[in-house]
C-alpha cells in the first residue's frame, strides 16, 4: 500500500511539472515576433487579468519599456539634423539684417523713390521692415501649406521664392522695382519656411520648445556676422571709406554681381535646410496633396478574403494589434467538452448563449495551482491582445484569436486542471494626449484664440519691445556714418558682424534656453530693462567706437531674444494650434518695423537722434509694465 501511495504521488509530481512545462511553452511568445510599436499599442484598451490572478501590465507600458532606450537615439539623431537644417534655413531667413549694412553701398538711384533725388534719411530704409510686413504676411500661408503638402515641401517653396526674389533685384533699375523683389518676394519666402523647423523640432522634441527655438533661430542671427563680411569683401574689395555718406563709384559698380550671388547662396542654404525637415515616425498627421498624389498612381487590387473554416482558427493578421477585441466578444475560459479525443484540440466555436449559469464546482489542488498560473502568464498575453494562435506544445491545446474573439481553449489531458472563471473585464482606455493638455486642441477656431486679452497683451508687448532693436539693426550703420569718430567701412562692418553673432544669434539662443528654465515672465521683463538702459544711453555710448559696439551688440542681443521668447511662449500657451496663432501674432513685428522709420523721421526733425533714442528707450519700459501687469 506504501508503494502504491508513493507511485501515484511520483505521478502526480510528474504530470504537475509537465503541466507546468506545457503552459511555459504555450505562453511564451516566440523569439521572432517583433513587439508591436508605440502608435498601433495606443490604439488597444488594456485588459483586467482573469479574477484571482495578478493585473497585466497595459501594452502601452509594455511597448514604452521595450522602446525607452530607442527613442532617445531616435529624438538625438534624425531630429537633430531636422534643427540642423532649420538653422540652414534661418541662415538665409536671417540675411535681411544684413540691411543695415548693405543699405550703405546701395547704388544713389535706388536710394530714394525719386530716384537719386532726395534729402534726409534715405527712403531705401523701409527695405527691412517691408520684408518683416512680407514675412508677416507669409507666415499665416506656412502652417496652412505644410498641413496640406508637408514641411518639406512647404519649406523647398519658400526658399524658392527667397532666391528668386534677391537674384531678381540684383537687375532692378528703380527703388519701388527693387522693394518689389527684394522686400516683398523674398519676404513672402520667409515667412512660409521661417515656422517648418519649429513645427517639427517641436514634434521631434516636444518639451523643449524654448531649446527647438533658440537653437534654429540661432542661425537667423548669425546669418548676419558671415553675410555682413561676405558682402563688404564682395561689394568693396578695396575697404574705401564713404565721403560724406556716399561711396566711389567702383563700390557702386559692384552692387548687381554681389546681390546676385548673395541670392544663389540664400537658395541653396534654404533649400538643403528644407529637404531635411521630416516628421518623427510617431507623427500619423495625413497631408492631403501628398495623398493625392499617391492615390492617383492605380492602386493594386485587393485579394478578396476567404471565410474561416470552423475546425479551425481564423488566419491572424500580421500586425498583433491589429484587431482590438469588443467587451461582448470576451469569452469565458471554459474546460473543453470531456467527448473530446485525446490528442485533437477542441473547435474554436463560439460559445452557445446559456439560460443560467452552472454552479461553481470547487477546483482540485492541481486547478488551482494551474488556473493562477494560467491567469498570471494568460493575463499578460491578453494584455497585448495577440490575434495569432499558441500551442500548448505536446499538449496539442490551442489559443484561438482574432475572429474567433481571443477565446482559449485547452486539450483533454488539460481538461480537468482548468476552473471556469468570471468573463475579462475590460477598463477604460487612458486618456488621449490631446485631452490631457491644458491648452486648446487644433479644432478650436482661431478666432477665438486671438481675439483675447492675454493674445492683445503678448501683441502690445512685442510691438513695444521689438521696435528699439529693429531700428537699431537697420540704422546703426547710417547713424555711424554720420558721426565723424564712427566714420569707418571696415570698422562699421565688423560692428553688424559682431552685433549678428554676439548679439542677434547670442541672444536668441540665451532667452529661448532661459525661457525653459525660468519662464517666460522672468525672461522677458529683464529683457525690456536692459534694452530701455542701453537705448537711453545709446547717443552717449556712441561717443567711443568700443562702447558703440558694445552697445550695439546689447541691442541686438535684446532684438534676438524677443524673436525667440515669443514663439516659444505661443507654443506654450496654445499647443498645437502655437503656429497659427503665431503666425497672426507676428504681425506686432512687422508693426514694429514700420513703426521705428515712421517714428524716427518725425522725432528727427523735431529733435534729432537724441529724441529718437529717448522716445524708443521708453516703448520698451511699456512692455515690462504690460509684462508685470498682464502675465
Amino acid at each position: 500500500r506504501l508503494a502504491m501511495r508513493g507511485t501515484g504521488l511520483l505521478a502526480a509530481a510528474s504530470l504537475l511539472l509537465a503541466s507546468g512545462a506545457a503552459e511555459q511553452a504555450a505562453f511564451t511568445p516566440p523569439r521572432s515576433r517583433s513587439v508591436p510599436s508605440l502608435a498601433s499599442a495606443r490604439s488597444v484598451q488594456p485588459l483586467l487579468g482573469l479574477r484571482g490572478g495578478h493585473t497585466a501590465a497595459p501594452a502601452t507600458e509594455l511597448v514604452a519599456q521595450k522602446q525607452k532606450t530607442a527613442v532617445p537615439a531616435e529624438s538625438t539623431q534624425r531630429g537633430l539634423i531636422g534643427l540642423l537644417g532649420g538653422v540652414l534655413i534661418h541662415l538665409a531667413c536671417g540675411s535681411m539684417y544684413c540691411w543695415g549694412n548693405l543699405v550703405s553701398y546701395l547704388p544713389p538711384e535706388l536710394k530714394y523713390w525719386g530716384g537719386a533725388q532726395g534729402t534726409g534719411l534715405p527712403d531705401a530704409q523701409l527695405v527691412l521692415p517691408l520684408i518683416l510686413v512680407s514675412q508677416m504676411t507669409g507666415m499665416p500661408l506656412g502652417p496652412v501649406l505644410e498641413k496640406l503638402m508637408g514641411p518639406t515641401l512647404t519649406a523647398a517653396l519658400g526658399a524658392i521664392l527667397m532666391g528668386a526674389g534677391v537674384v531678381g533685384a540684383a537687375n532692378a533699375k528703380s527703388l519701388a522695382q527693387f522693394v518689389l523683389s527684394y522686400a516683398v518676394l523674398f519676404g513672402l519666402g520667409v515667412g512660409i519656411t521661417y515656422q517648418q523647423p519649429f513645427i517639427t523640432g517641436n514634434r521631434w522634441f516636444p518639451t523643449k520648445k524654448g531649446m527647438v527655438t533658440g537653437s534654429v533661430i540661432t542661425g537667423m542671427g548669425a546669418s548676419a556676422f558671415l553675410f555682413n563680411m561676405l558682402a563688404t569683401k564682395l561689394v568693396n574689395p578695396d575697404g574705401l571709406n564713404a565721403v560724406g555718406g556716399a561711396f566711389p563709384s567702383s563700390v557702386y559698380a559692384n552692387w548687381p554681381s554681389t546681390i546676385r550671388t548673395l541670392g544663389c547662396i540664400y537658395l541653396c542654404l534654404a533649400l538643403t535646410g528644407g529637404l531635411l525637415q521630416t516628421n518623427p515616425p510617431s507623427f500619423t498627421g495625413k497631408y492631403p496633396l501628398l495623398e493625392w498624389l499617391k492615390g492617383s498612381k492605380p492602386a493594386a487590387p485587393a485579394k478578396a478574403s476567404t471565410p474561416a473554416k470552423a475546425s479551425a482558427p481564423a488566419k491572424a493578421s500580421a500586425d498583433p494589434l491589429a484587431r482590438v477585441v469588443p467587451p461582448a466578444e470576451l469569452p469565458i475560459a471554459e474546460p473543453p467538452p470531456a467527448a473530446a479525443p485525446p490528442g485533437r484540440a477542441v473547435s474554436a466555436a463560439p460559445a452557445q448563449p446559456q439560460p443560467a449559469s452552472p454552479p461553481a464546482q470547487r477546483p482540485r489542488r492541481g486547478g488551482r495551482f494551474m488556473g493562477g498560473m494560467l491567469r498570471r502568464r494568460g493575463s499578460l498575453v491578453l494584455g497585448l491582445a495577440v490575434s495569432e494562435p499558441e500551442t500548448f506544445g505536446a499538449a496539442n491545446a490551442s489559443l484561438a484569436a482574432s475572429e474567433l474573439a481571443l477565446k482559449t481553449v485547452l486539450s483533454a489531458p488539460f481538461s480537468g486542471l482548468l476552473v471556469p472563471e468570471q468573463p475579462l473585464l475590460m477598463i477604460a482606455p487612458p486618456p488621449t494626449e490631446q485631452a490631457l493638455k491644458k491648452t486648446p486642441p487644433d479644432s478650436a477656431g482661431l478666432a477665438s484664440l486671438i481675439f483675447t486679452p492675454k493674445f492683445l497683451g503678448m501683441w502690445l508687448m512685442i510691438l513695444n519691445s521689438a521696435v528699439s532693436g529693429i531700428s537699431i539693426a537697420g540704422s546703426y550703420k547710417t547713424y555711424g556714418l554720420k558721426q565723424p569718430q564712427l566714420n569707418s567701412d571696415a570698422f562699421l562692418s565688423l560692428v553688424g558682424s559682431l552685433s549678428a553673432i554676439g548679439g542677434n544669434a547670442a541672444g536668441r539662443f540665451f532667452f529661448g534656453a532661459m525661457s525653459d528654465l525660468v519662464g517666460f515672465k522672468r525672461t522677458f521683463v529683464p529683457l525690456t530693462i536692459l534694452q530701455a538702459v542701453t537705448m537711453l544711453s545709446y547717443q552717449y555710448l556712441a561717443k567711443s567706437r568700443i562702447t558703440f559696439c558694445m552697445a550695439t551688440v546689447v541691442m541686438l542681443f535684446c532684438m534676438g531674444g524677443n524673436f525667440a521668447l515669443f514663439p516659444a511662449q505661443t507654443m506654450r500657451e496654445y499647443g498645437a494650434a502655437g503656429a497659427s496663432v503665431y503666425s497672426i501674432l507676428f504681425t506686432a513685428f512687422g508693426s514694429a518695423a514700420l513703426l521705428g522709420p515712421i517714428l524716427s523721421n518725425a522725432l528727427l526733425a523735431k529733435g534729432g537722434f537724441g529724441l529718437v533714442f529717448t522716445v524708443i528707450g521708453l516703448l520698451s519700459l511699456v512692455s515690462t509694465a504690460i509684462a508685470t501687469v498682464a502675465l
